[in-house]
């Protein structure tokens, strides 16, 4: 019996995924799922650059969206590529492929990098093997990363960097830890407070190796996209100083700072990153810890999430980064009613955002909630932790 499935396995474990990739084409190529998706700008741009054309531009970039089938009643709202140039890249391979088979692919590249970082951070921070299922369930069934599932978004990689950083830097494997934290410059912007430290505590230890990884995969990248397409880079700067970006509402501090105090005051977008990112350098430089672990890496994640200019709800999946490992030193403590408050909580912010709509604009308080919840289970877990000992 035993030789009949491992000769079985296989087969059975390639025909569910093809059946799995045939189910998301279908599904996740319908027009009333396409008006929610952003992946369809990804693959367009991947499509314009692979054909030697500037991917920057809105009007190619609308045709091919409305060839992959978007709906026509959006004609007046396309998406525009926004992501660095660098992330060609990595868009390119999918842009080649049919946009149902390329989704589907996108898809599963999505859950497959949750999946793996909640299992690593599960496994980092201490937590039991036997309940690692658990890890799984906190990364598929966290409101952002479901919602970036939905719209093709490509936030999770960035959880993929920092979870695959920590994996690597646990084995001291330098090249390996920088080339895996280089995917946040996908969204640079999203996770600037942790690419800043770790290219200055690398410079404060001559640790030559993660600073070379760190920006070598987006140099090398770059340089791949301007021998491969010279329309890339000029598309891309005229794109980032004709950006509409400015207009957009988005659920941070400085667009909250502008609502209030003028919308036309562009610069105060990027105070709270200005501010927090001073202190944060001047903090840093009397810091006299050897290694970055993943409690300070989760500690960066959360205030850049707080003050990052630009960002949407579904780049909050990265506050996994802090919460799984929160998540095991809290344990199962029935018997504390705080436990059951932390919990109840973030079950019912998970609810909101899963099943509340309307503008993001008005989500401004979701990052400070994941530092208060943050907060409040490390100071939790450090109690019960006192009450054992005593």
């Amino acid at each position: 019996m035993l030789r009949i499935y491992c000769w079985l396995r296989w087969p059975l474990l390639l025909l569910a995924a093809a059946g799995l990739i045939l189910l998301a084409a279908w599904r996740l190529t319908r027009p009333d799922v396409l008006q929610w998706d952003d992946f369809v700008v990804y693959w367009a741009a991947g499509r314009l650059n692979g054909w030697g054309q500037n991917p920057y531009d809105w009007e190619a970039l609308f045709a091919l969206e409305r060839m992959a089938g978007r709906p026509p009643e959006e004609a007046s709202a396309p998406l525009g590529m926004w992501n660095p140039p660098w992330t060609l890249v990595l868009f390119t391979p999918f842009g080649m492929l049919p946009y149902p088979l390329a989704r589907s692919l996108w898809f599963l590249f999505q859950m497959s990098a949750l999946v793996w970082s909640a299992d690593r951070l599960w496994f980092l921070a201490g937590g039991n093997k036997a309940y690692r299922l658990l890890s799984w369930l906190l990364a598929l069934l966290f409101g952002p990363a479901l919602h970036a599932l939905k719209v093709g978004q490509a936030s999770p990689l960035l959880l993929l960097g920092a979870a695959g950083f920590l994996h690597f830097a646990r084995q001291e494997r330098w090249w390996a830890a920088s080339a895996m934290v280089s995917l946040l410059f996908i969204k640079p912007h999203v996770c600037y407070l942790v690419l800043a430290g770790l290219f200055l505590r690398a410079i404060l230890q001559r640790r030559w190796a993660l600073v070379g990884g760190l920006f070598g995969g987006p140099s090398l990248a770059l340089l791949v996209v301007a021998l491969t397409n010279p329309a890339a880079l000029p598309g891309s700067l005229q794109a980032l100083l004709n950006s509409p970006a400015r207009e957009q509402a988005t659920p941070t501090l400085g667009a909250w700072l502008r609502f209030l105090l003028g919308i036309d005051q562009y610069w105060l977008q990027f105070l709270p990153s200005v501010v927090v990112f001073i202190l944060f350098v001047r903090c840093l430089l009397q810091w006299r810890e050897k290694e970055v672990d993943k409690e300070h890496l989760g500690q960066w994640t959360l205030f850049s999430l707080l003050t990052m200019p630009y960002g949407w709800t579904f780049d909050h999946v990265v506050a996994l980064i802090a919460l799984i490992p929160l998540a095991i030193r809290l344990g199962w403590r029935p018997r504390e009613p705080l436990w059951w408050g932390l919990w109840g909580a973030y079950l019912a912010v998970d609810t909101v955002l899963l099943f509340v709509g309307g503008n993001m604009f008005w989500h401004i308080w979701l990052a400070p909630f994941w530092l208060l919840w943050a907060a409040m289970a490390h100071r939790l877990s450090q109690q019960l932790q006192l009450k054992v000992i005593a």
